[in-house]
């Protein structure tokens, strides 16, 4: 993705954020990684279950859409299982169906909004 594509994106009301695959080995590195890149909040637990609640929620992020980049995305999670890689791909899917589908639950709405996030392999 070229600088032009994501400034194109951000001019749309995205906040994109660009995690490069050489630096994320393994689903550790991945998790603390995309925590930072989302600035997550400091109550985050550094597990599957916390890394869940906070990529559904981002209320701290002012844009009304989200695009995580993956560059180099041949090189993504290189140190790990190939089981492990398809499961963090397979969560991204996940993440990405529910904030399209909010509400998912009566009275979501409230407090969170329907958005676009968008995963984007390099």
């Amino acid at each position: 993705m070229e600088l032009q594509d994501i400034s194109d994106l951000q001019n749309k009301g995205y906040y994109v954020a660009v995690l490069n695959g050489a630096e994320c080995k393994n689903i550790n590195t991945f998790m603390d990684i995309v925590a930072k890149l989302f600035h997550f909040p400091s109550y985050y637990g550094h597990n599957t279950n916390a890394f869940l609640e906070c990529i559904n929620d981002l209320e701290w992020i002012p844009e009304s859409n989200y695009a995580l980049v993956v560059v180099d995305s041949e090189l993504f999670m290189a140190n790990d299982t190939k089981d492990n890689k398809l499961y963090i791909i397979d969560l991204l899917r996940k993440v990405s169906s529910e904030w399209a589908n909010v509400p998912n639950y009566q009275g979501e709405e409230q407090f969170r909004h329907k958005a676009d996030f968008k995963v984007i392999y390099k």
